[in-house]
Formats: structure tokens, C-alpha cells, sequence
């Protein structure tokens, strides 16, 4: 069974009762300016994976020169989600779409979108998972509202963001060797930060 599924079912039960709960850890601490938080939020993509010379470049054509050269964007046309991701994964038509995976084959990310007919609050959402694994690390954004998800099992590294938008459940799960771990990570900031919905193509 697909753990949107399992998910998805918790949630139904979940939606009778309201449980507060505390996130473990909330991404609050922002650095002194704009400038600085989008500079500190590129700087372990740029490590990764240089762009060339940026000496001189300010945040906005830093950000437009990263995108064109190290970022791939996904979208989906029937509910709008938009979202930018590592280039270093390519998707496979035989997969719909939805799977991109390294050249290797050692990293790969899948991005789930389902009808949330249930019309969930993150907060909801984010109780059911917990209940998949108490144990899991998970992050709150609140721009956009996601949360994110981390867990590590027999050398595998696995990332979860959760997003809601409208009528949708947005889920995207990045897995790689717990060795790869650093080439994944230092994308997430970005990723998130990505992330819109615009009306889609619901006719």
C-alpha cells in the first residue's frame, strides 16, 4: 500500500478530533536581512555544483544564474503545483512524469499529487505522519506552509515535504544512499522556497 494511501487514511480519522501538537522544531531564526537569507539559502547548492564566476553578482542575478544552470523546474498542469529541483535529476517518460532519478540511479525523487477532498489543515496533515513515525525528525515552514520530514534506515536517507494548496496534496520524496546524504540536503532550502500553485487545469 503506497504511504499516500496509509496517510491519506489516518487523516480521515484524524479529521474527527483535533490533536494540538508542538513541531519539534520550527524554522523561526532567520538571519538579519533578505540578502543574507537567500545568500546562506544558495550557499550549499553553489559548493555542490559551481555556476562559474559570481564575484560582484547581487542576490537576484545570483538566484536567475543558479536556476538556469543547476535547477530543473516540475510542473504539473492539473493542479498547478510548480516547484524547482536539482538538475541533477532527470525525469523518465516511462515513469508519467512523476520519477527523476541521478544518472546513477542513486538519488531519486518522486512528487505525489493527490485530491484532498478532505480539505485538510497542515496541522492535521502533519499528526498523521507523525503517527507513520514518531521518531522522524520533521521541520515546519510556514512560507509556503510545508513541512518536511526526515528519516534515515539502513543506510537510506529520505527526505518527505508535505504541501497543501487548494483542492491538492502535494508530496515529494527524495531518497538517496545515507553516504549521498550532503548532495541532497543543501537543495531543500531551495526547493520549498520554489514552491507556488497557480489555478491549474481544472476544466
Amino acid at each position: 500500500m503506497k504511504m499516500t494511501t496509509r496517510v491519506l487514511g489516518m487523516i480521515t480519522a484524524l479529521c474527527l478530533m483535533y490533536t494540538p501538537v508542538l513541531c519539534e522544531e520550527k524554522n523561526e531564526t532567520a538571519p538579519n536581512s533578505p540578502e543574507e537569507a537567500g545568500l546562506a539559502e544558495i550557499q550549499g547548492i553553489l559548493e555542490i555544483q559551481p555556476v562559474g564566476d559570481i564575484e560582484g553578482m547581487d542576490l537576484e542575478t545570483l538566484t536567475s544564474t543558479l536556476t538556469e544552470n543547476v535547477m530543473g523546474e516540475y510542473y504539473d498542469p492539473v493542479s498547478g503545483f510548480r516547484m524547482q529541483y536539482p538538475s541533477i535529476l532527470q525525469f523518465a517518460e516511462k515513469e508519467k512524469g512523476v520519477v527523476a532519478t541521478s544518472d546513477d540511479g542513486r538519488i531519486r525523487m518522486t512528487v505525489e499529487t493527490t485530491p484532498d477532498g478532505s480539505r485538510l489543515s497542515a496541522q492535521t496533515l502533519m499528526v498523521a505522519v507523525r503517527m507513520e513515525d514518531p521518531s522522524a525528525g520533521i521541520r515546519e515552514y510556514t512560507d509556503p506552509a510545508c513541512f518536511v520530514r526526515e528519516i534515515t534506515t539502513d543506510g537510506l536517507y529520505r527526505i518527505d515535504l508535505y504541501t497543501l494548496s487548494g483542492d491538492w496534496l502535494h508530496h515529494v520524496i527524495l531518497t538517496c544512499p545515507e553516504t549521498e546524504k550532503d548532495s541532497v540536503t543543501p537543495f531543500i532550502e531551495y526547493m520549498i522556497h520554489s514552491m507556488t500553485t497557480d489555478g491549474g487545469d481544472l476544466g
